[in-house]
């Protein structure tokens, strides 16, 4: 297992970010993470640890300069989500990776985002996965998914499965609802934690990259997706 800190460039802005690879990865899990909830920071760094003993690469980066999570009371979503569509784009672009599809995970407030990202580009974008989020807020961006979906849920948060449910029938393409029986929160214990990267894991592999993304990427302009890094193996 190697993992490399980075210096990613998207339009002219610098992010740390964290790329960490197993020997054979099956597959890539990039995270839908805002850096502005430390909760769900934490949450995530625990989602990649199950995937990398999963043999799946993962892929963290901060999306937001430190000016900007100082200035910013909430995330600016459109500006978040069209730099997460961009780091797909370095994805495609980086030796080790960019050849593996993708798998887009966002849980808590990344839920939406992660949506609203893949609805801009997929490219090699295989599923996205939605876990404890409120996905309704991506609003328009749902019905221009072009990707498979996958919501996850505790099964004690009635309101939480109403709005993936309503999101749910708004995405164009498969899609499907994982509940969780007895839990509240999906994150609350890391088995729980475990069983939802299984399931997002079963769900990666039974999904196809559709032929929209495929050409999304013959059409892509590689000029928006420059990068420099800066790396060491830990």
């Amino acid at each position: 297992m190697t993992t490399k800190l980075l210096k990613i460039v998207i339009a002219l802005q610098e992010f740390d970010a964290r790329l960490t690879l197993p020997a054979h990865p099956k597959g890539l899990v990039i995270f839908s993470d805002d850096h502005k909830n430390d909760l769900w920071v934490e949450v995530n760094r625990a989602l990649a640890r199950f995937f990398e003993k999963k043999q799946f690469a993962t892929l963290q980066c901060e999306l937001l300069t430190m000016e900007e999570q100082a200035v910013l009371a909430q995330v600016n979503r459109e500006l978040f989500s069209e730099r997460l569509a961009k780091l797909t784009g370095w994805a495609l672009r980086r030796k080790e990776i960019k050849d593996l599809d993708i798998l887009l995970f966002g849980s808590g407030p990344g839920a939406s985002l992660a949506l609203m990202a893949a609805a801009k580009f997929c490219g090699r974008v295989r599923t996205v996965i939605c876990m404890d989020g409120s996905p309704d807020l991506a609003g328009g961006s749902l019905s221009k998914v072009n990707v498979p979906v996958l919501f996850i849920v505790g099964g004690e948060d009635s309101q939480t499965i109403k709005r993936n449910q309503d999101a749910m029938w708004l995405i164009q393409t498969k899609a499907e609802l994982e509940i969780m029986p007895g839990r509240l929160h999906v994150f609350e214990e890391p088995e729980i934690l475990n069983r939802s990267t299984d399931a997002a894991i079963e769900w990666f592999n039974s999904c196809k990259r559709s032929d929209s993304c495929k050409q999304e990427i013959m059409n892509l302009n590689w000029d928006q997706y420059e990068h420099t890094n800066r790396s060491s193996a830990l």
